[in-house]
């Protein structure tokens, strides 16, 4: 019996980026003056990298609601204005799968959207 459910999703937060690196857990977000020692140096195991785009991160710090993380097109994270002008900031869904689903067909566009099951 096929069963349609619908799915809360968000955008992904600092660790999820972060956590997407092979070794790079203790990685800083950003070091102005290495970049050996932030998430850059993951660039390449990084499989959330994105050359192309700035992105959108969940935001974290409910204090301030004008400010925002993002990934720049260098792969690290810093600080964004939420009403920059002139910028295009991408972003991009993610779930939380558990071990037992696959997806058994789709490719995740609108018009033939990912099929899971367990």
């Amino acid at each position: 019996m096929k069963e349609n459910v619908k799915l809360k999703i968000a955008l992904m937060y600092v660790s999820d980026y972060g956590y997407a690196s092979l070794n790079c857990e203790t990685k800083a977000l950003y070091n102005s003056s290495d970049s050996t020692q932030d998430l850059r140096a993951c660039n390449d195991t990084n499989w959330l990298y994105n050359i192309k785009v700035y992105e959108w991160l969940l935001p974290q710090d409910s204090s301030d609601s004008s400010k925002a993380f993002t990934i720049n097109n260098d792969g690290y994270i810093c600080i964004t204005n939420v009403s920059i002008d002139g910028t295009t900031i991408y972003f991009r869904p993610v779930l939380y799968l558990t071990s037992n689903i696959v997806i058994t067909s789709g490719d995740g566009t609108e018009s033939n959207p990912y099929n899971f099951s367990l």
